[in-house]
């Protein structure tokens, strides 16, 4: 185990779990050295079956350098449709190489529009719209430019890998979930779970930080300025275009909305982030506490919790077990075997007591971040429920000298940039 990067650590990611100095380099130089391939997880029908039954076109969607919101609003726009008719199954790196599956309401094969930088294959028909994880895994070639260090990358694979020959790292939110470049969704989030809409908005406009570009930072400046005043005029007047959602912040305050009303500017979508980005800090820190007390992260201890796998290797959330004393062995037994694995709670009003010394660490944790369970709940427009996550991420790595090129497959959920994190040992910056 070695300490994070210092930038890491305030989103909960505090250890790395190899001690060997990094390769450095960086990530992301072009979209090419990124590639997500989704794996499908469901059948689907042919492309002539009935439209009646099979209202739902399923089309294989290749995209270059371009963010999932962006290619659903513009493939939307392009067939003149809203662009809740068009769904995936899970949102991937803008700049990356990704092909995923997209579903269109009422789309037909022969109108597929050309779309720059995306490619469109119509795949077959399904009797619904896709949900969020209905893909099995994703796939992942990421190449590292310019290492520093790259006499580190034995050494580190060689500390990960297991006697399997899998590797195993820290199943933590990678800095995405954060924003890499201004990581305050978290922070965002935990005023809105205090009640403190106010604050929220005030942090959601006026936090900078130093990689974003000088036009922005001067920009929340001045919007910090103008607000500190009360010049709501001088405030939208100075802040850029292509801050949208800002701009849609600072309009509902000019037309003197209340704070409640002055958040529903933003998406829905948005909102639940920040809050879902405070589950997702705690889950880290307590992953964290695991590994600075020296637990293993793959073999359950009293207090833990553990989910079953189903046949094809998905996680059970619904068959959720405690560990107890009288069932530890019996536990550790099923991990071993592989048919269930140690997991640990996203923060919500149904998460259960936590019991043993696992329970009580982690209760020392929660209350660390001034968080409550009910506490989670409490911004209306927000779904926050009691999930478990595996807190080991566990797969097969394959490592190209040329590149250095990884391969490697993980489920849903689960980011590249923890793997690569461990290799690199960077600014998460350097792999944003």
């Amino acid at each position: 185990m070695r300490p994070a990067h210092v930038r890491e650590r305030p989103m909960g990611m505090r250890y790395y779990a190899s001690t060997s100095p990094g390769i450095g380099g960086r990530l992301k130089t072009h979209p090419t050295d990124f590639r997500v391939i989704e794996v499908p997880g469901l059948e689907v029908e042919p492309l002539d079956a009935n439209t009646g039954d099979y209202g739902y076109l399923i089309v294989e969607a290749i995209t270059t350098g371009r963010d999932t919101h962006d290619m659903i609003d513009t493939l939307a726009g392009a067939l003149g449709i809203h662009p809740g008719a068009v769904a995936v199954s899970g949102t991937k790196d803008a700049n990356a190489v990704t092909t995923q599956w997209v579903s269109i309401r009422h789309g037909s094969a022969d109108e597929l529009p050309a779309i720059e930088d995306v490619d469109l294959e119509p795949v077959g028909r399904l009797g619904r719209q896709l949900e969020f994880g209905d893909h099995a895994a994703n796939r992942f070639e990421v190449t590292v430019h310019a290492p520093t260090h790259p006499e580190w990358r034995d050494a580190i694979s060689t500390e990960l890998t297991t006697e399997d020959g899998s590797i195993v790292v820290p199943n933590f939110f990678g800095h995405q979930r954060f924003g890499a470049r201004r990581s305050i969704t978290h922070v965002v989030g935990q005023q809105l779970v205090h009640g403190d809409i106010e604050g929220a908005i005030r942090t959601y406009l006026t936090a900078s930080s130093p990689h974003e570009p000088a036009r922005t930072r001067l920009a929340r400046t001045e919007i910090e300025g103008a607000l500190d005043v009360g010049d709501l005029e001088q405030a939208i007047a100075v802040t850029p275009g292509y801050l949208t959602y800002e701009r849609r912040l600072l309009g509902a305050m000019r037309k003197g909305a209340t704070v409640e009303d002055v958040l529903d500017a933003l998406p829905w979508s948005l909102v639940r982030l920040f809050v879902h980005a405070v589950q997702s800090h705690a889950f880290n820190e307590l992953v964290s506490e695991r590994m600075r007390r020296g637990i293993s992260l793959t073999e359950p201890q009293v207090g833990d919790t553990i989910c079953f796998v189903d046949g094809e290797g998905q996680l059970d959330t619904e068959r959720a077990q405690g560990v107890t004393e009288s069932r530890l062995q019996t536990a550790r037994r099923h991990v071993a075997r592989g048919r269930a694995v140690v997991v640990a709670p996203l923060l919500g009003p149904e998460t259960p007591p936590f019991e043993g010394p696992i329970g009580a660490m982690y209760d020392a944790v929660i209350a660390g971040l001034d968080l409550s369970r009910d506490g989670l709940d409490a911004v209306s427009v927000t779904d926050v429920s009691a999930l478990w996550r595996p807190i080991a991420l566990i797969t097969e790595l394959e490592i190209d000298e040329s590149g250095p090129t990884f391969s490697f497959e993980l489920p849903p959920g689960s980011y590249a940039t923890v793997i690569m994190r461990e290799f690199c040992k960077v600014d998460p910056v350097a792999m944003a």
